[in-house]
Parts: C-alpha cells; sequence; structure tokens
C-alpha cells in the first residue's frame, strides 16, 4: 500500500524514482531494465552520463507513468503484504516483456530462473547423452565342441574388429550400447579334425549391451557391460592341411551364416577414449556340414581387445 501511495505522490513530476534496499531514492529515467541490472540517466540531466545498478541492491522503481515495478529482495517488504509481493514476483518471472510508456526505457526480457546445480548437470548431460563412436581392435577366436559327456575348443585364430559404435546414457551411470561391426572369427581344427581345417569367417555383427559406470577418479570410469549379439556372415574361407586351394566358409557349409549369442566384458572411459576387452559365447549351431564329432554342438567363441574413441 505504501508503494502505491509512493507512486501517487510523484506522478506529476515527469521521472522514475529508483528506491534503494537501504531506502535511498534516486530521481531518474531508467533507460534499459537488463536481467541483472538496471541502467539510467539523472533526472536533472536526462541528456547526460548513463548509469548502472544491480537489480539486488533495487527495492522498487516507480515509474514516470505510475506503474511500481517492486524487486525480490528474499523478504516481504513491510509495505507490500506477502500475497502481492508473491503475485508481483509471478507476473515478473513470467512476464516476456513489459509494455513501455517511456519511448527512452526498454526492458530486456528476464533470464529464466536460476536452475539448481543438479539440475544443470542433468541439462548438461543430456546434450550429449547419445554419442557416436568408432572402434577397433582384436579378436581371439574359436569354435567350441560340447555334449553331455563331451568339450572341446578348437585352437584360436586371431582376426580384426572394426567398426561404429552408439552410447546413450539413460542415467549418469546407466548405459545403453549397440553399434555395427565387422568381425573376424574362426577356428583352427587341425589338432581334432580329419582332414585338419583352418577356417576363417567375416561377420557383419549387431551388439546391444547395458552398462553401469564406476568414477575411478582423474576422469576415468570403469563400465561393466552385458548383453546380446546377432550376426551373419559375409565372407571367409576354409583351408584343409595337405590339399590345395581353398573353400569358401559360408558357402561350402564349412559353417551355418547365421549366429548369435551373449557377450559382457569391462571397459575403461574417460569420456573420450574407450578401452574394453570383452566376450561373445554364442548360442546357435555354428556347425555346417564338415565338423564331425559325434553328438557335438558347436559354438563360437570370442575374446575382444578394443580400442574406440566416442565423439
Amino acid at each position: 500500500m505504501a508503494l502505491f501511495m509512493l507512486a501517487g505522490s510523484y506522478f506529476c513530476f515527469a521521472q522514475d524514482i529508483i528506491v534503494t534496499k537501504d531506502a535511498k531514492k534516486i530521481k531518474a529515467k531508467v533507460v534499459r531494465v537488463n536481467p541483472d541490472n538496471v541502467r539510467y540517466k539523472d533526472a536533472d540531466d536526462p541528456d547526460g552520463q548513463t548509469h548502472t545498478i544491480l537489480k539486488k541492491d533495487i527495492a522498487s522503481i516507480l515509474y514516470e507513468d505510475g506503474e511500481v515495478e517492486a524487486f525480490d529482495s528474499g523478504t516481504t517488504p513491510a509495505s507490500q503484504p506477502a500475497q502481492t509481493q508473491t503475485q508481483t514476483q509471478v507476473q515478473r518471472q513470467t512476464q516476456t516483456q513489459r509494455p513501455v510508456a517511456n519511448a527512452n526505457r526498454q526492458t530486456v526480457a528476464p533470464a529464466p530462473m536460476e536452475k539448481s546445480t543438479t539440475q544443470a548437470m542433468t541439462e548438461g548431460e543430456d546434450v550429449r547423452k547419445t554419442r557416436w563412436g568408432v572402434k577397433g581392435g582384436l579378436n581371439v577366436a574359436t569354435v567350441a565342441l560340447s555334449n553331455s559327456n563331451y568339450s572341446a575348443s578348437f585352437k584360436n585364430v586371431v582376426g580384426a574388429v572394426v567398426g561404429v559404435t552408439l552410447e546413450h546414457a539413460f542415467t549418469p551411470e546407466w548405459f545403453f550400447h549397440s553399434g555395427l561391426e565387422a568381425s573376424m572369427k574362426g577356428f583352427d581344427g587341425s589338432a581334432i579334425l580329419t582332414p585338419p581345417l583352418k577356417a576363417t569367417a567375416i561377420y557383419i555383427l549387431l551388439p546391444a549391451a547395458v552398462g553401469y559406470k564406476f568414477d575411478i577418479g582423474k576422469g576415468w570410469k570403469l563400465e561393466v557391460r552385458a548383453g546380446l549379439y546377432a550376426a551373419y556372415g559375409i565372407a571367409g574361407s576354409t583351408t584343409a592341411s595337405g590339399y590345395t586351394g581353398s573353400m569358401k566358409t559360408f558357402g561350402d557349409k564349412i559353417l551355418n551364416p547365421f549366429d548369435c549369442g551373449g557377450l559382457g566384458g569391462a571397459f575403461f572411459d574417460n569420456g573420450g577414449i574407450v578401452l574394453g576387452i570383452h566376450g561373445e559365447m554364442g548360442f546357435t549351431e555354428t556347425n555346417g556340414d564338415v565338423i564331425t564329432v559325434t553328438g557335438a554342438t558347436a559354438t563360437n567363441s570370442n575374446v575382444s581387445f578394443t580400442v574406440g574413441y566416442l565423439f
């Protein structure tokens, strides 16, 4: 009520009144209301120097058109009822631009309400919560044989793996991973098979895994992942010791082209570089028409050592 009485007493003067929090009254011509400060000229020298005062030091401004703008002081002013002040604050926060009676005065739309640290961190992570990357590394692969009374593995073969990766953050700790890879696997059955075969097999592989990241300090995180993969064989060759020439690993039905299974591993991540080791164990029968171990099921097995980079 006191503010409106003040408005009436000064309305006849063509000037604005800035009331500071220490009760000082400044006769002014408000030029611009910024998010953090107010720029004004002296009422007695409207063409002179422009002054600046921080909003946090202002209690209210009485404009020459009779409008009163109260600024939040953190407490309810004695001269204004709490309900009125709350309404004024809400109006000021939601207002995009107040009509200007004085042509020389501009009001800048107020800045958004200050976000908490948690909100700011969450929004910052949302900006990059989905990222793409590249990876490359080595596979150490074989084919495992097993039945109710028997289990064995062929010798390992070493091949390359390259691809693109996708990382999506559900939360700062939980992540989903996928991508598309060209992965070389195979086996060396020279110690078990007759004739002794050695096969290479190139698969296009689609992984899908969920991971949880632990902060281990100095910008690095340890992530544990688990998931599934699906793959399809597109190329490869098979040789037999003592025989000339080669066969097509999939075309000649040495191995079945379709493969799927489970995967899991550990990865070290500093936000860009990703170092990992993970294993793959096939669920499907990979034997074509050549591997003959009575009653045994053949499945792919692989360990990958990779280096990647997330953009």
